[in-house]
């Protein structure tokens, strides 16, 4: 079975939509943004809009997918149990990909869309890591659940919060602090079941 390569001009035209997408999420509120001005943003033919993508929506999942496959591609690259031994570095790892992509995405974190893609994130990550928690520590599995759901969702919390603050603070000194945070939190439950 031939599988074809996709047209680099194509991947092109889709990356220009999406970027036009959000720079006018930076100056706009998204109910206010129609096709018509993703149109004229990104210098595209209705016609080629709508070999891309249905509606703006579909741009904002094309965006969610390209931020996931980013952290995914950082699990798959990252010994699991050195979320157990290693608890900060591998926080670090995906503290990194976050920070990354923080700039490029932020006017994505400030829609009504912000839950939806942290749902999507916490879905990818939360098997995986409970998995790895409760193969290699007694720490039982409601335990390790809430433990991953609060540092989970408390660091989305935390970015959040520093986007619509307006991004005044060095994010690196935010990211330092969470995964500071992060760490004792794990230690701490670590040490309890760990007798």
């Amino acid at each position: 079975m031939h599988i074809s390569k996709p047209d680099p001009r194509s991947e092109a035209t889709k990356k220009s939509i999406i970027k036009a997408y959000l720079k006018l999420l930076s100056q706009k509120k998204r109910d206010t943004i129609s096709v018509k001005d993703i149109l004229l943003a990104a210098n595209v033919h209705k016609s080629t809009f709508y070999r891309h993508f249905s509606n703006i929506t579909e741009i904002e999942l094309a965006i969610e997918e390209i931020v996931l496959d980013r952290i995914t591609s950082i699990l798959k690259k990252t010994d699991l149990k050195e979320f157990l031994s290693g608890r900060q570095e591998f926080l670090h790892k995906i503290g990194a990909v976050f920070n990354e992509e923080l700039y490029e995405y932020r006017s994505i974190l400030l829609t009504n869309n912000t839950l939806h893609f942290a749902e999507r994130l916490d879905n990818e990550l939360s098997d995986i890591i409970k998995s790895v928690i409760s193969e290699n520590t007694n720490i039982p599995d409601l335990e390790a659940s809430v433990l991953y759901t609060f540092l989970f969702w408390g660091r989305i919390a935390v970015f959040r919060k520093w986007i619509l603050g307006g991004c005044t603070e060095p994010i690196q000194d935010i990211s330092s602090i969470l995964n500071r945070i992060s760490s004792a939190g794990f230690e701490s439950v670590y040490e309890l079941f760990d007798q």
